[in-house]
């Protein structure tokens, strides 16, 4: 309430906010008492660059200081993206946010998040859609929240179509750090934060998390968030990208469907087999059949595929963290049901 009572305040919040009611009444208390508060909610999952233009034309019209953001990683990432560019010169029309100098603002900026997956209140990224290229796009600054505050009562009100959406977009952050070529940077974090989620998946698949495991399963958020703020994502996620943006598929959920595949075709055999007992399987297979069943997958269109494949082979930011040369038949062969429809 101090902090609040501080500042000029910018919410960013999404449609969690409406289930969170202590929360929610008690913001609505500070307002009555004559705290500033201005209220943005003009994005959705998978949020568009156009939606950030907006926020921070209210943010500079609000005169605001200061930002908080509650939601998932949609809304925190739109708040990080505000912060970054509501110092800029202009007003970003035509994309010019995303090709001039950075100008970083000391704005405090406070993250909730509603969520148990992108991690996104401990990284440096954000990801936007840009209509422009037809695809996502990772905006890579080094925006951090100034503090983050999770809580794993928040998570009660995930439905589980959800939870499964965002605890794999976790698994997939600590697998490909793992497995990434810079991952001697990352392997405290992944390792424990795979053994967490190796205790928990068969919880996440029945849809039976207790208060404590929604605490875990928080704490592998923040380990996997930790371990790409080291390394970056890899293969999943570059071929995710495009399932999101043409299908429609959510984020955590398409970058599963590739990861089944990727672990069971990695070269290092080794390490892939170390990183599928961590999560509690005997091998790489039983861990490729798992996600699949927890994703209650159908093979994606082989024409879609091809051209997915292509695509991330001209994406050389992805491909740089994954240590091992690829062509377009590998990345096939990282779709999860791939040897279901050979």
């Amino acid at each position: 309430d101090e902090w609040i009572g501080e500042h000029r305040l910018f919410l960013v919040c999404d449609s969690s906010l409406r289930f969170l009611i202590g929360i929610r009444e008690h913001l609505d208390q500070l307002e009555l008492n004559g705290n500033y508060i201005m209220r943005f909610n003009d994005f959705q999952p998978n949020p568009l660059y156009e939606n950030v233009l907006a926020g921070v034309k209210q943010f500079r019209r609000g005169n605001c200081d200061a930002i908080m953001a509650i939601g998932g990683g949609s809304a925190i990432d739109v708040a990080k993206c505000i912060k970054l560019y509501s110092s800029m010169p202009g007003d970003g029309a035509n994309g010019s946010f995303l090709t001039m100098e950075t100008v970083f603002a000391e704005i405090p900026f406070l993250a909730m998040p509603t969520t148990a997956g992108t991690g996104s209140e401990v990284t440096q990224y954000s990801i936007l859609t840009i209509h422009e290229k037809n695809t996502k796009k990772s905006i890579s600054h080094a925006v951090f929240p100034t503090l983050a505050l999770d809580d794993p009562k928040y998570l009660v009100s995930l439905s589980h179509e959800k939870l499964i959406d965002t605890a794999v977009d976790t698994l997939a952050h600590l697998i490909e750090s793992r497995l990434s070529a810079n991952c001697a940077k990352s392997l405290s974090f992944t390792e424990e934060g795979l053994k967490i989620w190796g205790e928990l998946k068969f919880k996440i698949l029945e849809n039976t998390l207790t208060d404590i495991d929604r605490e875990s399963l928080i704490r592998a958020c923040v380990c996997g968030g930790n371990a790409i703020a080291q390394t970056s994502t890899s293969l999943p996620h570059g071929l995710s990208y495009m399932a999101t943006y043409k299908l429609g598929i959510p984020h955590g959920r398409a970058c599963g469907m590739f990861l089944g595949g990727y672990l069971d075709t990695y070269p290092d055999r080794e390490k892939a087999q170390k990183t599928a007992e961590l999560l509690g399987f005997e091998d790489t297979k039983g861990f490729r059949e798992f996600i699949s069943f927890l994703l209650s997958e159908k093979p994606l269109d082989g024409d879609f595929m091809r051209e997915n494949a292509q695509a991330l082979l001209q994406n050389p930011a992805k491909l740089k963290n994954h240590p091992y040369d690829v062509d377009a038949d590998k990345l096939l062969r990282m779709e999860n049901t791939y040897d279901k429809t050979v």
